[in-house]
């Protein structure tokens, strides 16, 4: 299903960004801290910040393949945010 809002994440807490398997996505970090992105084959949330890519804010990735962005996570569909103090997301796939 597509997706284009913005989601405001809940503090130290990993928040799904996708709601269905996606194979690219777009997301700005619209909070003044730093955003953490990491990716999954399905609903089940990362456990830890291993693996994750860094965000300051205001940075992105525009219509970004997660097979490029997370190369290491074998059949990667779901995106996830963390944001240690919590924050706004600006989300967009297909």
């Amino acid at each position: 299903m597509a997706r284009s809002e913005t989601l405001d994440l809940t503090a130290a807490t990993w928040t799904q960004l996708t709601n269905a398997a996606v194979s690219s996505i777009t997301f700005q970090n619209q909070s003044d801290n730093y955003l953490f992105i990491a990716s999954t084959s399905d609903e089940t949330a990362p456990t830890n910040l291993g693996g994750a890519v860094r965000y300051r804010p205001n940075q992105g990735e525009k219509d970004v393949a997660l097979s490029e962005l997370f190369s290491g996570v074998s059949g990667a569909a779901r995106v996830w945010g963390y944001i240690r103090e919590g924050g706004a997301v600006l989300v967009s796939h297909a």
